[in-house]
């Protein structure tokens, strides 16, 4: 709640800084601090997706354990996009790896605090975080300029109860900024995102490279195809239109600290540096998660460590334990990709003693 300012006769009171305010300026601080930083010695460029006017390029901090930035171009409106990207219940419909994300508490005034909780991806458990974030025009850098910025709210919420099983994550500073498109083409619009933050628990490689190279431009060109699909271009944002209705009625300061971004200015995309190996994604339809998990997992090793002895093709039971996996990874997967194996290796000894 905004404090009351008692005024005197004749003066005008002041506006409060509101320490919510306070606070998400600091995020959205943090987040314009990565998103300007473009060295490419600090960025590796490990995916990179283009289909007509769409692109999208993802890059590695190569400097922090799990800090990743996106760039796209969108057939769509800057407001459009915006508040797609970051309407937190509509996340699931565009994110494969998103299994429920929604809004726990509005904050005033014009913040909020949000859950997200990710799919388990074989053969990982699934995770959840707490964030606290706003959103606001960004003036300095153009008045359809757009940050929307998050970063970890704490260990728990009264609306919020963990799943047992889920590992919670960290995230230090994510969101995004869209701005209008560099070119000055209208219809398009640029974004730049930044996922900042530690996943926690045991993780593969093979699922952090799931994720990098494969799931975040999935995701972003889902979004693009949505976006496409929408007959009336919007040219005001519903998101930004609260938060600057909420700020006015508060009577409050908003942080001053929001400074211009490079990428508002058209700079160049950073480039990989020489010995980066970089992962060019066909013009393809949009893979899902499902689909990804064909490539080679532990998974594979460890059938070829069960099975191999025992003259059993690997290929087969892995198909299965998939199958079977997706369809009940909202519940036990582990569970069932043990019965499977102790199935498949009862049925072989079971052939070997009949012949």
């Amino acid at each position: 709640m905004a404090q009351k300012v008692e005024a005197t006769a004749g003066v005008v009171p002041a506006p409060v800084e509101n320490p919510n305010l306070k606070r998400a300026g600091a995020i959205m601080d943090k987040f314009i601090s990565l998103a300007n930083d473009k060295d490419p010695a600090r960025w590796q460029q490990v995916a990179q997706q283009s289909r007509g006017e769409f692109n999208v390029t993802v890059f590695k901090n190569t400097e922090r354990p799990f800090c990743l930035r996106l760039e796209a171009t969108l057939e769509s409106t800057p407001e459009e996009a915006f508040d797609l990207l970051s309407d937190p219940d509509a996340r699931p419909t565009w994110d494969d790896v998103t299994n429920e994300c929604g809004i726990l508490e509005h904050v005033q005034p014009a913040c909020r605090v949000m859950y997200m909780r990710t799919k388990a991806i074989f053969p990982t458990a699934a995770r959840d975080v707490l964030v606290f974030g706003s959103a606001r025009r960004m003036v300095e850098a153009g008045p359809r300029t757009y940050i929307y910025a998050i970063s970890g709210y704490g260990d728990s919420h009264p609306k919020y109860t963990a799943r047992k099983g889920d590992v919670r994550m960290e995230l230090h500073v994510g969101g995004q900024i869209v701005s209008p498109d560099p070119a000055g083409r209208e219809g398009f619009c640029r974004v730049v995102q930044i996922m900042d933050g530690d996943l926690k628990g045991w993780l593969p490689a093979s699922v952090v490279s799931l994720v990098t190279t494969q799931a975040m431009p999935a995701a972003m060109g889902k979004v693009n195809s949505i976006l496409r699909k929408k007959t009336e271009k919007l040219t005001e944002s519903a998101l930004i239109k609260f938060v600057e209705d909420e700020l006015k009625k508060a009577g409050t300061v908003a942080p001053v600290a929001l400074k211009p971004t490079a990428h508002a200015e058209a700079a160049p995309a950073a480039t990989p540096s020489p010995a980066a190996p970089v992962s060019t994604l066909p013009a393809a339809p949009t893979p899902q998660i499902a689909d990804v998990k064909t490539t080679p997992t532990a998974l594979d090793a460890i059938l070829n460590a069960v099975l191999g002895p025992l003259s059993i093709d690997p290929k087969p039971v892995r198909a299965a334990i998939l199958l079977v996996h997706r369809s009940l990874s909202a519940t036990q997967p582990w569970f069932v990709t043990i019965i499977v194996l102790m199935y498949a290796i009862r049925a072989n000894r079971r052939k070997a003693v009949a012949a």
